[in-house]
């Protein structure tokens, strides 16, 4: 039984082999990306690995996307400026019934996405303004 040489590492291969359901997605994503390799290309090569071992050699005219790491769009916001949501309101969070919360949910009148997770975020209009995000606990200044 012969076998020909993958685009692919065989231990790459056997340990997405040996991984749950959403760890071998994650980890098919990375190797996608690493070796240059459509996902269909992955799962193709590891039936065959489940199958009887033999890992043929995929054509290289696959139906490959591999996302860029930069964007060839150009930006049309300025850099440091947020990204700003409609209808403020949804976003005056409730859980602190105490006075000083209170005084600051009232100013809450802009919602913007935080720049590193792109949670949205409840922000008076004042600025600059430095905001600590909440999930990310990533600090931003907005100047705009």
């Amino acid at each position: 039984m012969g076998v020909i040489m993958a685009s692919i590492p065989m231990a790459e291969l056997q340990a997405l082999s040996k991984m749950d359901d959403y760890d071998k997605m994650l980890a098919m994503d990375r190797v996608s990306r690493q070796y240059g390799v459509s996902v269909a290309n992955i799962e193709k090569q590891l039936s065959a690995l489940s199958s009887g071992g033999i890992v043929q050699e995929m054509p290289a005219n696959d139906d490959l996307f591999v996302p860029s790491k930069t964007s060839t769009e150009p930006s049309t916001q300025l850099s440091g400026a947020p990204t700003y949501l409609d209808n403020a309101n949804k976003f005056r969070m409730k859980y602190d019934p105490s006075e000083e919360s209170v005084s600051k949910q009232s100013q809450v009148n802009q919602a913007i996405l935080c720049p590193h997770c792109s949670v949205p975020l409840g922000i008076p209009a004042t600025r600059p303004i430095k905001v600590m995000c909440p999930s990310c606990m990533q600090e931003s200044t907005f100047y705009n």
